[in-house]
């Protein structure tokens, strides 16, 4: 009987001691863990340990103050992201897709915040937490869908021109009422005019050259009224394709 009540004993104090070795254990990790500061501020950002996070915003006012994003060469944060900015970022989305990515409409609405303070491998990483948290993962497919033909439609416009300096200024710079760039191909003025309009457009154009345009448009302006800007500044203009066209998508699904 001693012998069974000596064996019960020690058997307790091993998982007494377990705990306590698991507690500590717990303890000693979460202390050695910084917390991670949510912020936009570049200094406070280059404080942060290596993570890659996505959860849903904590901003009172999503696309308000305090939405955006912004890197350094620390990592990149975004607060009240929108699903298809966090998959354009995790999935390095190039300027041919960036208006192109399809979510399920249960992840339109939602605002996000993510970071990335991995020195490698966050974007992989921010792939796999969306997967894990969201169930989400994406893939390119072909869709055929409407699409915008760009022409040339007047070869002496004022606001296009061949460009003679070789400086570059930038793929495309967005700002109210304006978009301008240096130094770009026909192919990447295609892209930027689809990214203006959210419809998929199609470079008819067969200018070969690099060009420097600049485009002004009322704010607020319609996407008709866009068009004949397009036409009397740059003398392109956008037709609808009197048929569907295959396009690449990025298309996000939810698996189990």
């Amino acid at each position: 009987m001693n012998s069974n009540k000596t064996v019960h004993s020690i058997i307790a104090g091993v998982g007494a001691l377990t705990l306590a070795l698991t507690a500590a254990t717990a303890f000693a990790q979460t202390q050695s863990a910084p917390p991670v500061v949510w912020s936009m501020n570049p200094q406070v950002l280059a404080q942060q340990p290596p993570v890659a996070l996505v959860r849903l915003t904590e901003l009172e006012h999503p696309g308000g103050r305090g939405t955006g994003m912004m890197s350094s060469s620390m990592g990149t944060v975004a607060m009240g992201a929108k699903m298809k900015e966090i998959v354009r970022y995790a999935y390095n989305v190039g300027m041919d897709l960036r208006n192109r990515i399809i979510v399920p409409a249960e992840f339109e609405a939602p605002s996000y915040d993510f970071m990335d303070t991995m020195p490698h491998g966050g974007k992989e990483a921010l792939q796999q937490a969306l997967k894990d948290q969201f169930g989400l993962v994406a893939k390119r497919e072909t869709r055929e869908t409407d699409v915008l033909l760009l022409t040339v439609k007047n070869p002496d416009a004022p606001k296009l021109k061949v460009n003679t300096n070789g400086e570059f200024g930038g793929g495309g710079r967005v700002g109210v009422g304006t978009m301008k760039a240096s130094n770009v191909s026909a192919a990447n003025l295609a892209a930027n005019l689809e990214n203006l309009l959210c419809v998929p457009v199609v470079d008819q154009t067969g200018l070969n050259a690099r060009y420097d345009y600049e485009l002004k448009y009322a704010k607020g302006a319609s996407a008709d009224q866009i068009k004949q800007a397009i036409l009397d500044q740059l003398g392109l203009e956008l037709t609808v394709s009197p048929q569907k066209q295959p396009m690449e998508f990025l298309v996000v699904e939810k698996v189990k």
